[in-house]
């Protein structure tokens, strides 16, 4: 049955990864009357949803169960696609961003706490990596079907991403619920309070490392990746084709399990921050188009196999509460994305170098606070 779990999330991200309207997100709403400036209030609401949201739902989840939670975040996921293939106005469109933030809180710790009982310590990190990889090329397929089938009409592609989220909310009933040995004490209770309370302290160097070590190969990686090659002198033509190689570069992850039966997890993620540091080093003080190509791969990578790594230490070090934990874990990471967000973009306002210049510095800071916390909570 626990595999049988394994192999429906696994599912369930493929079908979810399926956005038909992912590659012209913007252009879409565009083509229904939408700013940017109303776009960039509609994200704000959303990031701001998700950090109030995020902590009560992994409470709720505690309280009801994984698959409870799994069934009603995915009809609301289900139900904020209808709503954006609808959209037409801000409102609407405001609309669809609130049930997503509803939907992003509440998943947030439910799917990999599910995922971590039903796997175990020992197998968990490869099994994230199977779950991340799956999602990723729900995605590639996607892509490579607007390409083929729907081109212009780009209407068309938010009518098609609800088929496969109906598929996925169908699957989510197929779950069978598990519980961690100590899931009968909840957040409600004194004795999971303190031990919520006790948990971020023992984590919280840990969670600043790895908010460091995840913004910087996101944020850089994925986000800046376009002013470089700008940068390098990169025609734009080359864009989609760096985009898909870039893709492809992340299904490293399904991996993961096996890279950490022959390399510890303590000095994997020793070794990704040291390649973060290389990367934005090079990427900070080269004019190679090629090179750029090879740095900007590097981060993406790295974000690939330290993704599972972290799902698995959160939910190791999260043994009462499991979900309300990983929501408290999660909120903490979202509120440094926040300052460091803020500074990448700062430095990138000047000059692209600086923000990959701050990206080494990241990596520097984070690799010291994650050796020192591992000297007391050591990762095997």
């Amino acid at each position: 049955m626990k595999n049988k779990n394994i192999i429906l999330m696994c599912a369930i991200a493929f079908l979810q990864g399926m956005v038909f309207y992912s590659a012209v997100s913007t252009i879409y709403r565009q083509t229904q009357g939408i700013t940017l400036l109303e776009m960039g209030i509609i994200e704000s609401v959303l990031s701001i949803l998700i950090l109030i949201l995020e902590v009560p739902w992994g409470m709720v989840c505690d309280r009801i169960g994984y698959k409870k939670t799994l069934i009603i975040c995915n009809f609301i996921y289900l139900l904020s696609k209808i709503v954006f293939w609808r959209a037409d106005s801000f409102m609407l469109f405001l609309c669809e961003r609130i049930l997503l933030a509803i939907v992003i809180s509440g998943l947030s710790g439910c799917d990999s706490a599910l995922i971590y009982v039903s796997t175990g310590k020992e197998e968990a990190a490869g099994v994230f990596g199977y779950y991340h990889a799956s999602s990723t090329i729900g995605m590639m397929i996607a892509s490579l079907m607007f390409s083929l089938f729907i081109k212009d009409d780009i209407l068309k592609s938010g009518l098609w991403t609800i088929y496969p989220y109906a598929l996925a909310f169908l699957l989510t009933f197929f779950l069978k619920d598990v519980k961690g040995k100590n899931d009968n004490i909840t957040s409600f209770s004194k004795e999971g309070f303190s031990y919520c309370l006790k948990s971020l302290k023992k984590m919280f160097l840990f969670l600043i490392a790895a908010t460091l070590l995840t913004e910087t190969t996101h944020t850089l990686g994925v986000f800046y990746n376009q002013l470089q090659y700008e940068q390098v002198g990169i025609s734009v033509e080359w864009y989609g084709i760096l985009y898909t190689l870039m893709t492809l570069c992340t299904l490293v992850n399904g991996g993961v399990g096996k890279l950490i039966h022959k390399v510890h997890m303590k000095t994997l993620i020793t070794i990704l921050y040291g390649v973060v540091f290389i990367a934005c080093l090079i990427l900070s003080v080269t004019l190679s188009p090629i090179l750029s190509v090879f740095g900007i791969a590097l981060l993406q990578i790295c974000e690939a196999l330290y993704y599972p790594l972290l799902d698995t230490i959160m939910n190791i070090h999260a043994k009462v509460s499991r979900a309300t934990i990983l929501s408290v874990y999660s909120m903490i990471m979202n509120l440094g994305s926040v300052l460091t967000n803020l500074m990448f973009g700062k430095c990138a306002d000047i000059t692209v170098s600086y923000a990959f210049i701050l990206g080494c510095i990241f990596s520097i800071i984070g690799i010291l606070l994650f050796r020192h916390w591992n000297k007391s909570h050591m990762v095997e």
